[in-house]
């Protein structure tokens, strides 16, 4: 069951050792669809961020919840190189722009930015400097994120809530990409096997029809 949990914190103000948006190890933010209201702080906006490669039921779960506990959602997507250097070199499947135009025609999705940057060893304080021109009222993400701990200290700086929607078991990009790569495996080693034991037992290359009846 989801929970939503208010998170105020000091808004403004920065932590020790924070870093600010102008040096060079900022996010740049890129909008690819960009909804009215943004930058309100009455807007009611939710703020989701992720990488969101080959989309699948869980995603889509999360991105309505999202958007029930306010009046928009907008969803920031991590680039081709900065989901690389997060889930190795094999991702990410799908490239970063359609990654965004299906998001984009999601119901639920209002409004899609691309986050592009340095892959920071404390990514925190360059996120809150990346997302507080939005104004956001809720950050939401899953349970058992990884990155809990440091979006929740982004939701403090910024004053908002944060939303804590349950996992979809089973449900995972990487699971999916097993399972369609042992797929394929299997596709393409069975008419190779069919074929073997069609030969065995006929004594030779079977007949495709072609010849005399």
């Amino acid at each position: 069951m989801q929970r939503l949990e208010l998170s105020r914190g000091p808004g403004h103000q920065h932590g020790e050792g924070e870093r600010r948006g102008d040096l060079e190890d900022s996010l740049e933010l890129r909008w690819h669809k960009r909804p009215a209201g943004v930058g309100d702080p009455n807007s009611g906006l939710v703020v989701a961020t992720g990488v969101f490669d080959l989309l699948h039921v869980g995603h889509l779960r999360f991105l309505k919840a999202a958007r029930s506990a306010g009046a928009g959602l907008v969803v920031g997507v991590e680039d081709d190189e900065r989901t690389s250097a997060r889930k190795g070199r094999d991702r990410p499947i799908v490239p970063l722009a359609e990654r965004c135009e299906m998001l984009c025609a999601l119901a639920p999705v209002d409004g899609v930015f691309s986050i592009s940057g340095p892959l920071l060893s404390a990514p925190a304080p360059a996120y809150a400097e990346l997302l507080r021109p939005l104004r956001p009222t809720i950050l939401a993400f899953t349970e058992d994120d990884r990155a809990e701990a440091g979006k929740r200290l982004v939701a403090s700086w910024l004053s908002c809530s944060v939303l804590v929607a349950p996992r979809v078991q089973g449900r995972s990009t990487t699971l999916l990409a097993t399972q369609l790569l042992a797929g394929a495996s299997s596709v393409e080693a069975q008419p190779l096997g069919a074929l073997a034991s069609l030969r065995a037992s006929t004594g030779g290359i079977p007949r495709t029809g072609h010849g005399r009846r």
